[in-house]
């Protein structure tokens, strides 16, 4: 493994001269099929919540022009 050279040099310590990064690991299928699912139910729940945020407010609309009536 080749050293590198850190980025600050301060005279006392070398800072960053002990950092090394998190190896990333392939995923498996099935890891990225459970990401996969998780991340559309949360897409479903937030599509769910527009519709109701929609919904509410058409009412609203309709309520006001019924009393404006």
């Amino acid at each position: 493994m080749r050293t590198r050279t850190p980025p600050y040099n301060t005279g006392k310590v070398l800072i960053g001269s002990k950092y090394h990064p998190q190896p990333e690991y392939p995923m498996s299928d099935f890891e990225y099929r459970l990401q996969e699912s998780m991340l559309k139910k949360e897409d479903q729940a937030l599509a769910a919540v527009d519709l109701l945020c929609w919904l509410i407010a058409a009412m609203l609309l309709v309520w006001l022009f019924m009393v404006a009536k």
